[in-house]
């Protein structure tokens, strides 16, 4: 038994000289790979998306929807999260943004209405970077402004 852990902590000795496992800098480049990718896919600018785990500020700006906002903004202030999870060697980037609906409370169909004191909508992504790609996995909420 004493040769076994003798020989494994060798072994994550070795790895850790060689690299293999990757270093708490490595994972923060990659989540923020992960970032900007399903940033970009979601049709935004990256340099506007803080790399936070907190709630942040953030304006969100109407769509090119024909619905009307129920106040006369065309921006509507809100308060946005990214969540990054590793899967595999891939990511999970969920997107949320909120919103008072007395700002913006518009209705499309198959959503539920903006009908109490703020709502919401939520995107999932499935990001590959190896493969540079990303994949809608779901998404959730009321209609949202930039819809």
């Amino acid at each position: 038994m004493l040769v076994l852990r003798l020989a494994l902590m060798a072994l994550t000795s070795v790895l850790l000289v060689l690299g293999v496992c990757e270093s708490d800098d490595g994972r923060e480049v990659s989540e923020r790979r992960a970032l900007d990718l399903a940033v970009v896919f979601a049709g935004d600018n990256p340099d506007d998306v803080p790399y936070t785990s907190d709630y942040f500020d953030c304006t969100i700006h109407i769509g090119h929807q024909p619905a009307a906002p129920a106040s006369p903004f065309y921006d509507v202030p809100g308060k946005c999260f990214w969540d990054i999870q590793p899967q595999g060697k891939s990511w999970r980037v969920t997107f949320r943004e909120s919103w008072f609906c007395r700002d913006w409370a518009a209705t499309g169909a198959g959503f539920p209405p903006c009908d109490g004191i703020s709502g919401f909508h939520e995107w999932e992504y499935f990001v590959d970077l190896e493969a540079g790609s990303v994949e809608l996995l779901d998404d959730t909420g009321q209609f949202a402004p930039d819809m």
